[in-house]
């Protein structure tokens, strides 16, 4: 399974290039906590994030501070989030930037579960995000894979599930972006 998306988004401010703020946006993680997407199966708005925050590693999972000062162009961390679908699970963030763009990819550590079936293996769901900043304009590209198996009326939900859910993290990154001011 993959979806993929591709966004042209015209800055409130444009002619700067910026590609520190978009980085720090990506890396503040804990900021999903509480985001919200539309469920096609229950027709309504619902949590995606009710918790999301980096933690210190897989045994203690204890929280810690967003790596939104980490200086490295190229790093991991791993991310605790629970949501509604797949309850609390471990991804690894692997961040990274160059001189016009950054972006991270997400990667499930841990067997996720739909109830009580298994229903993705481990770095079987990615998920990432890449942004260019061109001045004017932002260019977001947003792809999601995941490897299952499940009868075809599930697959048509999951599908759909993630679909609304790249566009809920895409309406978040946009709404940080020119809300921000100078982070």
């Amino acid at each position: 399974f993959l979806i993929e998306a591709l966004y042209l988004h015209k800055k409130a401010q444009g002619g700067i290039k910026d590609v520190n703020k978009i980085s720090r946006i990506l890396r503040s993680v804990s900021k999903l906590e509480g985001l919200q997407y539309y469920s096609s199966s229950r027709k309504k708005m619902r949590t995606l994030y009710e918790a999301s925050y980096a933690i210190d590693d897989l045994k203690t999972e204890e929280r810690v501070a967003d790596p939104i000062d980490n200086p490295s162009a190229d790093f991991s961390v791993y991310v605790l989030q629970k949501d509604l679908t797949f309850d609390k699970n471990i991804y690894r963030y692997r961040f990274c930037a160059d001189a016009d763009s950054a972006g991270f990819i997400s990667t499930n550590v841990g067997v996720l579960k739909y109830s009580v079936f298994k229903a993705i293996e481990p770095e079987n769901l990615e998920a990432s995000i890449s942004v260019t900043d061109l001045g004017d304009y932002l260019l977001v590209h947003m792809l999601t894979r995941a490897d299952f198996t499940a009868p075809s009326v599930f697959r048509e939900r999951v599908q759909n599930s993630f679909r609304t859910r790249g566009e809920a993290v895409y309406g978040w990154f946009i709404a940080q972006y020119e809300n921000s001011g100078n982070l």
